[in-house]
């Protein structure tokens, strides 16, 4: 902040020195008077009045300050613009002219440049530089990914009631049909209501033959209309029995039929028996998991998205989801977004639909994601390499010159790829370093160690 004046006294010392201008020499200048507001150009930060008034930075005006009476012996400034006695507002901030990097809230001054000291340093650090570009790009959130079946297309087989495995009929790959028997079982309680259900049909039977005939006795007034209602009863009782043991034999999958207390487990839905644990002998229960059947023709991508992500994301957005395995690509849509952010991981899960007609992707496989947030269009865009977070804002180094970078705040937008758009502070074909930057960013951290290869100017 000392240049400006500094060029003045050197001036006016050669004048003085020895020519007939007839221009003042220091003593006769006048002294500088308080200002209305003040002035951007004649401003000492450090001191926070007028530089042309600053007796810190030129303690050569202080005689002359306090021959004129204006002077603050306390604080050692000029008493009309002492910033403890009489403060100055400091000048308005320029409008921003690029972007950014002119904010008041910038986490570095305005003009701030990052000096290699040698421009060796550059190639040791790695630093590389690329030109912010227009290109046509579909902006989108890329985010790891699970595969996982359709759970509204996959069914857990289970036996109904306690039993042993006598057969399998099924083999694990296989393709199956809604209602394709799959396991035979034989169990006790299975045997229990077939013997069940053999008698009660013997009683509904003598029940109703007692009935018929307590009916006919009374039409020839032989029995009572109280003896017809009670064999109508027990009738009615018999035939209850039966529908229930029948009803309880439907319910474990087995036949009424026999009394060797076998049934056979069927599959409840078409598709591709994926697991199946249970072989002949295995002993089964309702927590027993016999085999599981799955379509695969259409998969779930349970997607983490970042929790600053997540806004962008909507229903119906299209999904590319990517697998290391082969370099192959599927397509989807996002078909439901979760209500909360995981804890832990502070993300949001995203299903997409991924259609599987020749059944390449499997269950539980890894990928990578990229939801569409919009169409293809041009914009400015920077490597996300380049992009480094300071103080809550994103900042890009612009290459002035060799060796010299300029820190400067931009809006980030959302990547695409490897790609980063940028909505405003920088415009395309400026140079921004795009390895390395991280190593500058350093630099501009006062509590930071830094390289020690840089010198920060303001």
């Amino acid at each position: 902040m000392r240049k400006p004046f500094l060029i003045v006294l050197a001036l006016v010392a050669l004048t003085s020195m020895g020519c007939d201008g007839g221009s003042p020499s220091v003593e006769e200048k006048p002294l500088a008077t308080r200002p209305d507001k003040a002035d951007p150009d004649d401003w000492c930060a450090e001191h926070a009045l007028p530089e042309s008034m600053c007796t810190k930075c030129h303690p050569e005006l202080v005689e002359r300050y306090k021959a004129a009476g204006d002077f603050c012996a306390g604080h050692g400034l000029p008493e009309s613009v002492c910033p403890l006695c009489h403060p100055l507002d400091p000048p308005q901030a320029d409008e921003p002219s690029e972007g950014a990097e002119n904010a008041v809230d910038a986490p570095f001054q305005k003009g701030t440049v990052i000096k290699l000291k040698q421009l060796e340093h550059a190639q040791v650090a790695g630093i590389e530089v690329t030109e912010a570009s227009v290109t046509p790009v579909g902006l989108g959130v890329r985010a790891p990914a699970r595969v996982e079946f359709d759970r509204n297309a996959v069914a857990d087989v289970r036996a109904p009631v306690t039993g042993l495995v006598r057969e399998v009929l099924v083999d694990l790959g296989a393709t199956v049909e809604a209602g394709a028997p799959l396991f035979v079982l034989a169990s006790a309680q299975v045997g229990d209501l077939q013997a069940g259900i053999r008698s009660a049909r013997e009683e509904l039977q003598a029940a109703k033959s007692n009935q018929g005939r307590q009916e006919r006795l009374a039409k020839d007034g032989i029995a009572s209309e109280r003896k017809v209602e009670l064999a109508r009863q027990e009738a009615q009782a018999a035939e209850a029995r039966l529908q229930s043991l029948q009803s309880s034999l439907r319910l474990a999958g087995a036949g009424a039929s026999g009394s060797s207390g076998r049934f056979t487990v069927r599959s409840p839905i078409a598709g591709q028996v994926v697991r199946r644990p249970a072989v002949v002998g295995t002993s089964a229960d309702s927590s027993t998991s016999l085999a599981t059947i799955a379509d695969p023709s259409t998969m779930w991508a349970i997607v983490d998205v970042a929790e600053r992500d997540s806004a962008a994301v909507a229903l119906g957005q299209p999904v590319t989801l990517r697998v290391e395995s082969g370099g192959m690509e599927f397509q989807g849509k996002v078909t439901w977004i979760s209500p909360e952010v995981d804890a832990r991981t502070r993300s949001v899960s995203v299903r997409a639909e991924i259609a599987n007609p020749d059944g390449k992707l499997r269950a539980n496989q890894f990928a990578a994601a990229e939801i569409g947030i919009s169409a293809k269009s041009s914009g400015v865009v920077v490597p996300a390499d380049a992009i480094q977070r300071l103080d809550q804002h994103s900042i890009v180094f612009v290459e002035k010159s060799a060796g010299t970078y300029e820190p400067r705040v931009v809006d980030v937008g959302l990547r695409s790829g490897d790609l980063v758009q940028i909505r405003s502070g920088l415009s395309a074909g400026v140079p921004v370093v795009s390895t390395g930057a991280f190593l500058l960013k350093t630099e501009l951290k006062r509590d930071a160690i830094g390289a020690g290869c840089c010198e920060v100017e303001e």
